[in-house]
C-alpha cells in the first residue's frame, strides 16, 4: 500500500533556548488524502476561513473554537489518519559523547519518529513543511540517512521527500496543529485558555495526558518520550 506522511516539527534548534523538540507526523493511505482532505477544507469555509488560510498552533482564535474542536473530532473519528512524534529533552543532548553534530542527530531523531511507521512492504511519500532555507538540504541528506538505515538503495520504499509550505497541502495542518499542542504542552507555557482546552480536549480524547509514552501498538496517537543515549 502506499502512505503519504507529512512531518513538521518545534524548537528543532540547538540552541533557541527552547528545552524542548517536537518532531511528528501525521500519515494516512494516500488513497484516503483526498477525502480527508476535502472534509477539512469544508469544515474550514464552514467557520468562514478560505483555503489559504491555515490552521495553525501559533494562530489559534477564541472564535474559531468550534472549529479547532471539529477538527480534532475528525482526526479521532477517521480511522485511517494516524499520529506519531518524538520528544526531546534537549538539556540531555549530549553531541560530543556520540561524536555527531546537532544537524546529525537531527537526521538521527528524524529515522526514529519514522522507524516504526515505514515497512519495506509499503511504499511512502514525505511531506515537509518548509522552515527555512537550510530545509531542503538538511532533508536530502535525511533521505540519504533514512534510505541507508533500511536498505532502501532504489527508493522503492521511500518514493520521495517533497518539501512544501503548510497552506499548499491541508493535511499538514493536522501536524502542525498536534505538534504545537505537544510543544506547548511541554514548555508548560499554559498562558492562553483557548490553547489550554484543546490540550484537554485532546487528552480526553486519548484518556491519557500527554506527558506518556504509549506503546507501538497504540498507533493512532503515538508518543515517544526520547531519554537520551545513542540512537541505532
Amino acid at each position: 500500500m502506499e502512505y503519504n506522511i507529512y512531518c513538521d516539527e518545534s524548537c528543532h534548534l540547538e540552541n533557541d533556548k527552547n528545552r524542548y523538540m517536537v518532531i511528528g507526523c501525521v500519515y494516512c493511505p494516500k488513497n484516503k488524502v483526498k477525502e480527508i482532505s476535502l472534509r477539512l477544507k469544508k469544515l474550514k469555509k464552514e467557520y468562514g476561513l478560505e483555503n489559504e488560510n491555515e490552521i495553525k498552533w501559533t494562530k489559534i482564535m477564541s472564535t474559531k473554537m468550534d472549529l479547532y474542536r471539529k477538527i480534532i473530532d475528525l482526526f479521532f473519528y477517521e480511522s485511517s489518519i494516524k499520529f506519531r512524534a518524538v520528544v526531546v529533552d534537549k538539556f540531555k543532548l549530549n553531541h560530543s559523547q556520540y561524536n555527531q553534530t546537532h544537524d546529525e542527530f537531527y537526521h538521527k531523531i528524524y529515522f526514529d519518529m519514522l522507524k516504526y511507521i515505514i515497512s519495506n512492504e509499503n511504499s511512502y511519500n514525505i511531506y515537509v513543511d518548509i522552515k527555512d532555507t537550510n530545509s531542503k538540504r538538511n532533508f536530502q541528506k535525511v533521505h540519504k540517512y533514512l534510505g541507508n538505515k533500511i536498505y532502501d538503495v532504489d527508493n522503492r520504499t521511500m518514493k520521495k521527500i517533497q518539501m512544501t509550505r503548510s497552506h499548499e497541502v491541508v493535511m499538514i495542518q493536522f501536524a502542525d496543529l498536534f505538534i504545537g499542542a505537544m510543544s506547548y504542552y511541554y514548555r508548560k507555557i499554559g498562558t492562553s485558555n483557548n490553547k489550554n482546552q484543546l490540550i484537554h480536549d485532546i487528552q480526553r480524547r486519548l484518556n491519557h495526558s500527554l506527558d506518556k509514552n504509549t506503546p507501538f501498538y497504540e498507533n493512532k496517537f503515538n508518543i515517544l518520550l526520547w531519554e537520551g543515549g545513542k540512537i541505532e
